[in-house]
């Protein structure tokens, strides 16, 4: 069920906007009518990582950018001082004390329940943003009205093309792509389709998923499917939000004009790691719930935190 998303004064009380954003909010009001504070809400989840953290910033604050911003910092429980340098460095930073660890559903979640703008463009720590890229995303969001997730283009550190985006996995993709031994099935093409490596990657062209990274996500549209799923603490809760949204009629999106480094690597793992519980859980959840349809989970939220703004599932 959708929430309602309230108004709040145009200049609200410790929600100070981009020093350097516009003046006022340039995105049109949703089909309804409703109007938001900011554009667009820069929504960062953070583990103890300082100097990335600062890094990111530093890099959004060089863009040259037209919409109006707001900064939250979803902190889950840092202890290396990086909240300290958010509030002596960038005081404009809306921080949200999680207090522990909430995983990354739980930890995105609250920038979403918190923004005051149309978008959230959540962005992983490990990345930094290219000139122009969070505005070309918008733009491209308020051209497609059915838009649910624009991502852009990912880069690796040495300006190569990361593979970011997927079709809805099924379980033998994943049995393959997922381990060091996807290279002896390379005949059977499967790797080539899962990662799309034989699609042009420098046009705008629709979806299914992508890394969750980096991308720019409508508000009314996580809020009126429940947001993030946190019953998965980390890996395919990308996934699942993006299938959720199709689901539902929405859209999905690469813009290639918007360009993000993302510090990742491919981690090439056997069968067997230290994460494979975790990995296991989240792969069974996504594939019992949205591919093989053999129960009907629900979207887990918890509402501690965040009270009467967590939607209703």
């Amino acid at each position: 069920m959708p929430v309602e998303v309230t108004n709040a004064p145009a200049s609200p009380i410790g929600r100070a906007a981009d020093p350097a954003g516009a003046i006022g909010p340039q995105c049109a009001p949703d089909p309804d009518g409703r109007r938001y504070d900011f554009d667009v809400s820069i929504g960062l989840l953070c583990y103890r990582d300082k100097q990335l953290i600062d890094d990111l910033l530093a890099s959004i604050l060089a863009s040259s950018r037209q919409y109006r911003y707001e900064y939250l910092l979803s902190d889950n429980g840092s202890t290396d001082g990086t909240r300290e340098m958010i509030r002596a460095k960038y005081p404009f930073v809306h921080i949200l004390e999680n207090g522990a660890n909430l995983g990354v559903a739980g930890g995105r979640n609250r920038l979403f329940w918190n923004s005051k703008a149309k978008y959230t463009m959540i962005l992983d720590s490990d990345t930094l943003v290219h000139n122009g890229a969070i505005d070309a995303l918008i733009d491209t969001a308020e051209a497609r009205p059915k838009a649910a997730i624009v991502a852009p283009k990912l880069v690796y550190r040495d300006g190569s093309l990361q593979l970011s985006c997927r079709p809805f996995p099924r379980m033998h993709h994943i049995l393959i792509e997922g381990t060091k031994y996807r290279r002896y099935f390379e005949w059977t093409g499967i790797p080539a389709r899962v990662d799309m490596r034989n699609i042009s990657h420098d046009e705008l062209m629709p979806i299914d998923c992508v890394y969750g990274a980096a991308m720019l996500v409508r508000n009314s549209v996580a809020r009126a499917i429940s947001g993030f799923d946190e019953g998965y603490f980390y890996q395919y809760e990308d996934y699942d939000l993006a299938f959720r949204a199709k689901r539902a009629g929405y859209e999905n999106w690469y813009q290639p004009k918007a360009v993000v480094t993302h510090f990742y690597e491919r981690e090439e793992r056997g069968v067997f790691h230290s994460r494979l519980k975790t990995h296991l859980k989240s792969i069974l959840r996504f594939q019992g719930r949205n591919m093989w349809r053999v129960w009907n989970a629900p979207v887990v939220n918890r509402r501690d935190l965040d009270g009467d703004k967590v939607p209703q599932s």
